[in-house]
């Protein structure tokens, strides 16, 4: 674009004439997309974390500019930033639904439609089912942080042999080890022999309990691989 300026008092007249500028009113897009997050939970649609949640999107596209900024809200945090990705501290704002926007801004100011998503954030300490379990430890135990009905859960079980078992439902991804002790003291714990990380499936799980001992005290471990 061009724009010419001519001054005339009706005797003289003097014109200027600019350099060659672009004029941006066209906004930046977002192709067809979806926010990502992380850490995001593998058993439920929500994050466990401490605080602190990673929002990722892509770059929008947009012509003639090329060094958009994006910017990034919930109801508690904003940030601002050239990457493709940000960092909230959510530690006041846990345990509850958060809406993510992002819109990407090019430097004439014109402003993209936004990306928006809904997700639930839950505090890796905190207990939302009260089912007796963290959200972190259900996150390595394959269990649904947000069901109380759904938590690592032992029984014992009488074999056709007659002895006894301890029987569980085991999550696909977990390894599981059945420990033993007669003393319930730290030091004490060992793992049972021939039921160290057992594979779970998502069905059920059964460890033969020795019966050699006059009592004893059995207890389940579980971890990602």
């Amino acid at each position: 674009t061009l724009l010419r300026v001519t001054a005339d008092n009706g005797y003289f007249q003097s014109a200027f004439t600019s350099a060659w500028f672009t004029v941006d009113n066209a906004p930046p897009v977002f192709l067809p997309s979806a926010l990502a997050f992380a850490p995001l939970s593998t058993v439920g649609p929500y994050a466990v974390t401490d605080g602190d949640l990673t929002v990722t999107w892509p770059a929008a596209v947009d012509l003639p500019a090329s060094n958009l900024t994006y910017r990034l809200t919930c109801a508690t945090a904003t940030a601002t930033v050239s990457s493709v990705s940000a960092t909230l501290s959510l530690t006041n704002a846990l345990d509850r639904d958060h809406t993510f926007r992002v819109i990407a801004l090019d430097p004439a100011g014109n402003r993209s439609q936004p990306l928006a998503a809904m997700l639930l954030v839950l505090d890796a300490a905190g207990d939302i089912d009260a089912d007796g379990m963290t959200a972190a430890a259900e996150e390595t135990a394959g269990t649904d942080a947000t069901d109380a009905a759904d938590r690592l859960a032992a029984s014992l079980a009488r074999t056709p042999q007659g002895t006894l078992a301890l029987a569980w439902t085991g999550a696909v991804g977990r390894l599981y080890t059945v420990e033993t002790s007669s003393t319930l003291q730290p030091a004490a714990w060992q793992p049972l022999p021939g039921s160290i990380d057992l594979p779970g499936t998502g069905a059920p799980l059964a460890v033969e309990l020795p019966a050699d001992a006059p009592s004893a005290f059995f207890r389940i471990k579980v971890r990602l691989p």
